[in-house]
């Protein structure tokens, strides 16, 4: 079965860092599929030919026919929730790995069901006062860190992830 990553940048007080290109190119690298929620997925950003053509399941209550995009890219629109939505991501995966593109209120999701094998989190030297919090009340999990990798620009530590 498909593992299941995410990959996050998060502040030193605990606020959600937006991604960069690089960060998120790295986060999709060697993924068989995605998934994300409805307010990350902007269609503009979306459209031409990224180079992305792994399926995307994005989290909505609003339910939509699946779309392709340019570059073959197929956008499917999940309305039975984050589990159902990973599912079909890990069957859609095949052998790769599930990228948890984000938001934070997806990101809290995957932790909350327990979906999350893999979380990589970079800290980043400073304070953002402000924003989407990785984790919030009532969302909890055992995290075991396996890789601590600092640098100067932040540090990257990855966790395997069990529910709580």
């Amino acid at each position: 079965m498909a593992e299941v990553r995410c990959r996050v940048s998060v502040s030193m007080d605990g606020y959600m860092a937006p991604p960069d290109e690089v960060e998120a190119a790295a986060a999709r690298a060697g993924a068989g599929a995605l998934v994300v929620g409805h307010r990350s997925f902007e269609p503009e950003r979306w459209e031409g030919d990224s180079g992305l053509a792994l399926p995307v399941f994005v989290l909505t209550d609003r339910g939509r026919e699946p779309v392709e995009m340019d570059g073959g890219m197929p956008i499917h629109f999940v309305t039975e929730g984050v589990e159902s939505a990973v599912a079909r991501a890990r069957e859609a995966a095949g052998e790769k790995h599930v990228s948890v593109g984000g938001g934070a209120t997806t990101i809290r999701r995957c932790l909350a069901a327990g979906l999350l094998d893999e979380l990589r989190v970079r800290m980043i030297p400073s304070v953002l006062g402000g924003g989407q919090r990785l984790a919030e009340a009532g969302v909890a999990a055992s995290l075991e860190l396996v890789e601590l990798a600092p640098g100067s620009d932040g540090a990257d530590l990855t966790y395997r992830v069990a529910p709580a």
